[in-house]
């Protein structure tokens, strides 16, 4: 493991006192009269608070992901290869013509069996209703299969089975069909291993190419190597009774459509005994998995750098039952590419931390959206949760850019961890980027604390006492970012301290769902806007603008020009609705 310490972030600190010039802490209805503001007022922008100095550390932990191979080589992207040397087998129900050396039938009992023994390169084309290739040749041997228009069917045996080699490789020719389907029944052990797919490697097996290739795992599995699985390539369809693909020491995918319908896990690397291998790395492809068990599942990291991935997971059909979509027992890593997934379960899971530094994701899940026993960072990337129970639960979780959105019916984010003497954990830093959470529980939950230092956070919370906007065990401290948070007087309570920038927080008559709340300096530029889901009358509200000794207007309704999608907005044209009343500050935290 490497552990990352962010840099400790400085809060100043200062003394808080509640203004009382208005009953309750209720702003006055009035529209500040602009005029009476004090000359010595500053302008949006001028940081005039008197501060204490404070320092606070979050530790987030992540793991060294440079142990893994990620490199491709020209044999593996070689998608044309098709030699004028290589030796063709021709199919056929009764027999397999041979034209070449290399290769032969297996003996007069089994005339459609063919034993490949010598590295090199074969053209396989033709069909057949009970034949099956056996790839033994030396260890230190690289073998091509080029798939021409070949279907054949086995029902005793694994349709392909590569017992010995170094490599082998299989091309799917341009403009082919190819079909390798086994039988619903039977047992094939060789050297004590029992053989339960339809396309087992027990050597690295390469996929690439430009055609397609249809998969038929009737007794057990698809595609299985025992060492490593690359698809580079090519239109692959399976269709197992188990795992639809397993790459026990890799599964590296770096092109290719991908269609996959599992009874078990779609995707599959399970070496758990070295540290380098049992990984699962995406570079690009175009992917639809759908599972009864896990979609990608990983005993190392999962890593996403690219390609569209379509994932769906029926749900645990027993206790025991795993049905996640991407899951790893170390990290999951996303740097790019399109990411869906609908799952029966955790939609993204992980024993250590789940990093997300790029890419496009939607998630759709029965329990969590993203759910780590280690910490939760977000970078980059845009991420949208649609429905979960809880969308990011972890020991930290840190938001320092990208557009996050989520929608909870348990928490919004839930930071688990305990803080102890060796660290501090169970904190939530939104250091930037831009977070919306709306959640029928507590939006924002942390077994320590809440920071937010940067960027943009909007909560739309329920009016009820036991959801929350921003709840904490120890201190929610805010020094940077713009924060709107809405629901009911019971819903919003106050942060401990800030430093830098005010944070209000005001009551007032209810506002109807879909009515943008705004706050305006004294110049009437905007400050913030949100237009929340659902009824609120109350609202904590701050910027980096927000100063000591200055007017600010609260307004709902109105006309906003430019607003987004969540009616956030800053610095743009408004006509004013409704106004709310005022706030003048006389230290960092009004309530």
């Amino acid at each position: 493991m490497k552990k990352r310490v962010l840099t400790p972030i400085a809060l100043l600190l200062c003394a808080m006192m509640i203004l009382c010039a208005c009953n309750n802490g209720t702003p006055t209805p009035d529209t500040p009269d602009t005029s009476s503001v004090p000359q010595t007022t500053q302008r949006p922008g001028v940081n005039n608070w008197s501060t204490d100095e404070v320092f606070t550390d979050v530790d987030v932990v992540e793991s060294d992901l440079s142990v893994f191979d990620y490199e491709f080589s020209a044999r593996d992207l070689n998608h044309t290869f098709m030699p004028a040397s290589a030796t063709v087998l021709t199919f056929s129900n009764s027999h397999v013509i041979i034209n070449g050396s290399g290769a032969s039938t297996l003996d007069a009992d089994h005339p459609t069996t063919v034993r490949i023994t010598t590295g090199g390169s074969y053209i396989l084309t033709g069909q057949c209703s009970h034949g099956s290739v056996i790839v033994d040749v030396m260890k230190g041997d690289k073998v091509s299969l080029i798939f021409k228009g070949i279907s054949l069917y086995s029902s005793d045996s694994p349709v392909l089975y590569v017992k010995s080699a170094e490599e082998v490789t299989i091309t799917l020719a341009d403009g082919t069909e190819n079909r390798l389907s086994d039988g619903e029944s039977y047992t094939y052990v060789d050297d004590g291993t029992v053989l339960d797919a339809a396309l087992y490697s027990k050597e690295d097996l390469c996929i690439n190419g430009l055609g397609k290739l249809t998969v038929q795992g009737s007794m057990k599995h698809g595609i299985v190597s025992k060492d490593d699985l690359t698809i580079t390539g090519g239109t692959i369809e399976v269709n197992a009774k188990g795992v639809a693909m397993e790459g026990k020491d890799s599964v590296r995918i770096a092109g290719g459509k991908l269609n996959l319908i599992a009874g078990s896990d779609a995707i599959r690397s399970d070496n758990i005994t070295e540290p380098d291998r049992g990984y699962v790395y995406i570079k690009d492809c175009t992917l639809t998995a759908h599972s009864d068990n896990d979609g990608i599942q990983a005993a190392n990291a999962l890593i996403i750098e690219g390609g569209s991935i379509n994932i769906t997971t029926a749900g645990p059909a027993t206790p025991n039952d795993s049905s996640k979509g991407l899951k790893s027992d170390s990290d999951v890593v996303i740097k790019g590419g399109t990411v869906n997934v609908v799952s029966g379960e955790d939609a993204v899971n992980a024993k250590k931390s789940v990093v997300i530094a790029g890419g496009t994701l939607t998630l759709d899940a029965t329990d969590e959206a993203i759910d780590a026993d280690g910490d939760v960072i977000v970078r980059d990337g845009t991420i949208t949760v649609t429905n979960a129970n809880k969308a990011i639960k972890a020991q930290d979780v840190v938001i320092a850019g990208g557009t996050t959105s989520l929608l909870a019916n348990g928490d919004g984010i839930n930071a688990i961890g305990e803080a102890t003497a060796e660290i501090n954990a169970g904190n939530i830093l939104v250091s930037g980027g831009y977070l919306w959470v709306s959640a029928k529980k507590d939006c924002l939950d942390a077994n320590t604390s809440i920071f937010i230092t940067g960027g943009v956070t909007l909560i739309d919370a329920e009016s009820t006492d036991k959801n929350v906007t921003l709840n904490a065990n120890v201190s929610i401290l805010i020094s940077g970012g713009v924060l709107v948070a809405t629901g009911s007087q019971d819903t919003v309570k106050s942060v401990t301290g800030a430093t830098n920038q005010g944070v209000m927080r005001i009551y007032f008559e209810a506002q109807e769902a879909g009515t943008p709340i705004v706050v305006c300096d004294p110049f009437g530029t905007v400050l913030a806007s949100f237009t929340p889901t659902k009824k609120y009358t109350a609202a904590m509200i701050s910027t980096p603008e927000m100063q000591c000794r200055t007017a600010y207007s609260i307004y709902c309704g109105g006309t906003l020009m430019d607003a987004d999608a969540n009616g956030f907005s800053t610095n743009v044209a408004y006509t004013p609705g409704t106004s709310l009343g005022s706030v003048t500050f006389t230290s960092n935290v009004y309530k």
